[in-house]
């Protein structure tokens, strides 16, 4: 008997941004990009654009509200896989407080990855993903990383903040212009902060 296809829908929402995970490899729809991330300076997360998702892989998802259909042959045997910050889950999952976990949501009208609170324990939904990051040693434990903008800005350096940042990340190059569209291997400044785009 042939294996039955697993299929998952990629809901984007009106703010543009979502995150995803599959069991299977897959090609990304037009106009839809995805990222992963690895590592944090500054409070930045530094995000490099995938060419096509991979199975078992986490990512951090932008493009057109719209909902995106996707099968194929599962190759999971976890509930859960990590890829350098991004943890992506199967089953929906109740996120632990104090655990340096940030967790998508719209909070008063701002998107961002929200540091999971001592009260709280958000669900992250299956086929989704979370981020787990400890501050280094002598740096402050931010308390969410903000998504600002959209496609037209497509930005890849994902400020974080103690406090309520207000507006949107603000990206120029360095002769001090700004931009909204980055270039692989080219050095901007992301809301002041010095970033390079890989």
């Amino acid at each position: 008997q042939e294996a039955a296809k697993a299929k998952v829908t990629l809901t984007i929402p009106e703010e543009r941004w979502t995150t995803l995970i599959l069991p299977f490899d897959a090609e990304l729809p037009e106009n839809v990009k995805a990222y992963s991330c690895s590592e944090v300076e500054n409070n930045v997360l530094t995000l490099v654009e995938a060419e096509s998702l991979k199975a078992n892989t986490p990512y951090l998802v932008n493009g057109y509200e719209n909902d995106y259909d996707f099968s194929g042959y599962g190759l999971a045997d976890k509930d859960s896989y990590t890829d350098g910050l991004f943890t992506g889950t199967y089953v929906e999952y109740k996120t632990k407080a104090n655990s340096n976990t940030y967790v998508l949501q719209n909070v008063n009208s701002e998107l961002g990855f929200y540091l999971v609170g001592e009260n709280e324990q958000p669900a992250v939904d299956a086929y989704c993903c979370y981020i787990t990051y400890e501050a280094q040693e002598g740096e402050e434990q931010t308390t969410m990383f903000l998504l600002s903008g959209g496609q037209e800005d497509d930005p890849t350096a994902i400020e974080g903040t103690e406090h309520k940042a207000q507006g949107a990340v603000l990206v120029y190059d360095l002769m001090g212009r700004k931009v909204t569209t980055m270039e692989k291997g080219k050095f901007y400044i992301v809301n002041g902060v010095k970033v390079i785009i890989k």
